[in-house]
């Protein structure tokens, strides 16, 4: 049976909170990904299997034009996550937190739902 689209993005959102909290993807701003690392939308690219080059613009899965994005983003909440990266220099950890400290501020509701699930419990249902 195929995955919904939901359910996608649910997955794909807990991978990309997990991938930031490994420190598999070291931090860098100002950039998607430069020497020293990725930002937190930078590593996302990566992490789905795009490049996420010096000036890479969004990826398709990256939300854009009030589409929802592969792992459930709120559209809006984009530049937010710009802001803390780069402008505030918010390490990958202090984004996590953020995440899922408040996953309805940066999720859809239905995604929101599942990754405050997931972390908050620590498993799945």
């Amino acid at each position: 049976m195929n995955e919904s689209p939901v359910e996608v993005q649910v997955e794909s959102a807990i991978e990309w909170i997990e991938a930031l909290a490994s420190n598999d993807f070291p931090h860098a701003t100002k950039t998607m990904k430069n020497a020293k690392g990725f930002c937190c939308l930078g590593a996302a690219r990566e992490l789905f299997g795009y490049e996420a080059g010096p000036y890479t613009t969004p990826h398709p899965g990256l939300p854009s034009n009030g589409e929802t994005s592969q792992y459930g983003l709120n559209v809006y909440i984009k530049a937010t996550l710009i802001r803390y990266n780069d402008l505030k220099a918010a390490a990958h950890s202090d984004i996590v937190h953020m995440l899922v400290g408040d996953p309805y501020r940066f999720f859809i509701p239905e995604v929101a739902e599942e990754v405050a699930y997931h972390f908050w419990t620590g498993g799945d249902k």
